[in-house]
């Protein structure tokens, strides 16, 4: 299974689908939604050829209003980890001007050769 397919069978049902890598699609207009970038990298070599990649998730939950970040934050933590992603960091930002709700998480995951 593609590590985005992984992301979006983990995280899709929190958000009704909405989930797309890198760019929100300019024709939404949910109040909700999941972006991802899946940036990878080596981190072992042999015979200077690259053996293992680890790729870094970078996560953005979107909700435009208040949510309980607390409890999305645990919810998504868990989803990943459930997947087989390895959680590194996890910030939550609101925004008054437009009362949004930004939840940003880091997670790895060895590249498993699909």
């Amino acid at each position: 299974m593609t590590i985005n397919k992984k992301i979006e069978n983990a995280l899709s049902k929190l958000v009704n689908g909405n989930i797309w890598p890198n760019v929100v699609p300019k024709e939404n207009s949910t109040k909700e939604w999941i972006t991802y970038v899946v940036p990878k990298m080596p981190i072992e070599y042999g015979d200077d050829v690259d053996q293992t990649w680890l790729i870094q998730v970078n996560i953005h939950y979107v909700h435009k209003g208040i949510v309980n970040h607390l409890k999305m934050e645990k919810e998504l933590r868990n989803r990943l980890r459930e997947a087989g992603f390895s959680v590194t960091y996890c910030e939550p930002l609101y925004d008054d001007g437009t009362t949004a709700t930004h939840i940003i998480i880091n997670a790895n995951i060895l590249e498993d050769g699909d």
